[in-house]
């Protein structure tokens, strides 16, 4: 009898559980609350997620995309340049690049193929109740109808949203910490003029508060900050806000600042978060739902990836 599994959340800890699973002969269906294409943040990726993209046979709709490709990344304090490649590495064999991309486009490339190979997405689905009986059990809503998911396993990448968690009564500290980010995307209509123009670097303004400007392939770049809350002073607009804090670097302000924002800039508040318990019966939290640190070294897809790697391993042993 074919196993099936649950998963909650398409981002990229939810679509490589998927792949693993389905590579396995394991039905698949997931609940996502978006409807893709959707922003989100965690553009910036590192080498050890492209080993996952390639064992499962990701790189050709993700060639075909033509995103930016990141051989390394730059740290600026006060105007001293510190690059780190990942061509310099101890690791064998490892990846020397990885992709900076627009969320939407990647993880909608992604969920794409994943559909392909046959897993079923519920786009625009808020889940409402779980059970654990003889099968676990999933109720969301979609269009303003209820429908209940069935299957033997479930695997929580709901990011930030702690959906299984909440639902079990499992505590989550998320919101306490004192880190916050704000971003939104400009056309980069000056990066002629600059020298190295795609290159990803992070303008460290404040021990505590940092920029980050991160092209892509599409001619838009990534602007951000990320730092402590007491930087970022809300009785303001947030464009007000954001040209502020832009202000403060020397190197970027010329080039962004009478660019255009692309939408509105988006809060993370408190995107810091542990959750408790990581597994139980017939549950395990993959990516941001166990746990989030800090989004500047590009740890968050990482984490998801390597994660839904290490889970889907021990999924696919349990149900056979």
């Amino acid at each position: 009898m074919t196993k099936k599994v649950l998963i909650i959340g398409a981002g990229p800890g939810g679509m490589i559980t998927a792949a693993y699973l389905l590579k396995a002969g394991i039905e698949v269906e997931i609940i996502e609350k978006s409807v893709f294409p959707r922003l989100v943040v965690g553009e910036s990726l590192l080498p050890v997620s492209m080993d996952q993209y390639e064992e499962l046979g990701l790189f050709e709709a993700l060639n075909t995309a033509q995103f930016e490709t990141k051989p390394g990344v730059r740290f600026i304090r006060r105007g001293k340049k510190f690059d780190f490649s990942f061509g310099k590495q101890f690791t064998k064999n490892a990846k020397t690049w990885a992709y900076q991309v627009p969320r939407a486009d990647f993880d909608q490339v992604i969920a794409t193929e994943i559909q392909k190979r046959g897993a079923i997405i519920q786009f625009g689905s808020t889940i409402t109740g779980v059970r654990f009986n003889k099968n676990v059990e999933l109720d969301y809503q979609k269009n303003g109808t209820s429908f209940t998911a069935k299957g033997d396993f479930i695997v929580d990448s709901s990011g930030f949203g702690c959906v299984l968690p909440s639902l079990l009564g499992h505590e989550v500290k998320k919101e306490v910490y004192p880190n916050w980010a704000f971003f939104t995307h400009v056309k980069d209509d000056k990066a002629i003029q600059y020298a190295e123009p795609r290159r990803i670097a992070f303008d460290i303004l404040e021990r505590e508060l940092w920029l980050w400007v991160i092209p892509f392939s599409n001619g838009t770049t990534s602007l951000g900050f990320a730092g402590h809350k007491k930087y970022f002073d809300e009785s303001i607009t947030p464009k007000e806000l954001f040209e502020q804090l832009l202000s403060r670097s020397e190197l970027f302000h010329e080039r962004f600042k009478d660019n255009d924002f692309l939408f509105e800039p988006i809060w993370h508040r408190g995107y810091s978060q542990t959750a408790t318990k990581l597994y139980g019966d017939r549950f395990v939290l993959v990516g941001n739902t166990l746990e989030f640190l800090d989004p500047v070294f590009s740890s968050g897809v990482a984490l998801a990836t390597m994660s839904a790697k290490l889970a889907s391993t021990q999924i696919i042993a349990e149900l056979k």
